[in-house]
């Protein structure tokens, strides 16, 4: 059975287990300073449950992206100078669905686009590189998913942060196309990054950006460390959405700590991909 790049639909994965903090019977200091687990509201529950997978999915494919960043220069010391512009992190599967590999794909800056490596990650194995000598032009589902991503970064005008994008079908979110997001990153030791990130609606295999949405009102980065000794956990006032966003659940799992969201609705606590109301304010 030949192997393809699943794109729609896509399954996301799944993050069983991966929260920072197992549950405890005796609360820590910030969870009992914040408040004790409420049923969440009805009218959330669908949303809640989608910050959930869809932060998760962003967590995994950022992890390939690292992973498949580190191969590359390993045996490409200067990809610059191979033309190489940019990366996608993408799941693999068969026509059943997702097979539990990944690619990352590196392009080039030539029209049309054309891929220069390929990283592969499969279970239990060890990353494979494969070098493409000539580039080989990209596939057009490949080749919209570039188009996609550079036309979310264009839409950026003037980025205070680094920006690491990753690409997922837009029917998780419940659209039609491309759903770019741009994750804010930095490069100092022992901070977590909770904005600014964005999401961005692409068409399939456009280059119009449909909208360009910011996940937080400014830019907010907070030391996972004060005076060497590592956080108990993050606290932020959220104002964009009633709950806590899949860049939440991303963080979370990026930096290995509980997130308390603070909204219009009450307290929520993040831990990895689980999500708890806490109750109204």
């Amino acid at each position: 059975m030949s192997v393809a790049l699943v794109a729609l639909p896509m399954l996301l994965s799944s993050c069983a287990g991966a929260s920072p903090q197992s549950a405890s019977a005796t609360p820590s200091r910030s969870e009992a300073a914040v408040g004790t687990d409420q049923p969440i509201p009805a009218d959330l529950r669908d949303v809640v449950a989608r910050s959930a997978e869809i932060g998760c999915e962003l967590y995994v494919l950022d992890q390939v992206a690292a992973i498949g960043t580190d191969v590359l220069l390993a045996n490409v010391p200067h990809p610059d100078a191979k033309k190489v512009v940019g990366y996608l992190p993408l799941r693999e599967g068969h026509e059943s669905g997702p097979s539990g590999a990944f690619q990352v794909v590196f392009f080039t800056s030539e029209q049309p686009t054309r891929v220069a490596y390929r990283i592969h990650l499969l279970p239990k194995q060890q990353p494979r590189f494969e070098a493409l000598e000539p580039p080989e032009v990209a596939p057009d589902l490949l080749a919209g998913l570039v188009r996609a991503r550079q036309a979310a970064i264009a839409a950026v005008a003037t980025p205070a942060q680094p920006l690491n994008p990753i690409v997922i079908p837009a029917e998780a979110y419940g659209e039609s196309g491309t759903l770019v997001y741009l994750l804010a990153g930095t490069t100092k030791p022992h901070w977590a990054v909770l904005g600014k990130h964005y999401r961005a609606l692409v068409a399939d295999g456009g280059s119009q950006v449909s909208y360009l949405k910011e996940l937080t009102k400014s830019v907010i980065e907070m030391p996972t460390q004060v005076d060497g000794s590592p956080a108990e956990a993050l606290v932020i006032t959220h104002l964009v959405t009633d709950y806590p966003l899949e860049t939440h659940v991303f963080t979370s799992l990026l930096v290995g700590l509980p997130i308390f969201v603070a909204t219009s609705r009450g307290n929520w606590r993040v831990n990895g991909d689980k999500i708890a109301f806490l109750g109204a304010k």
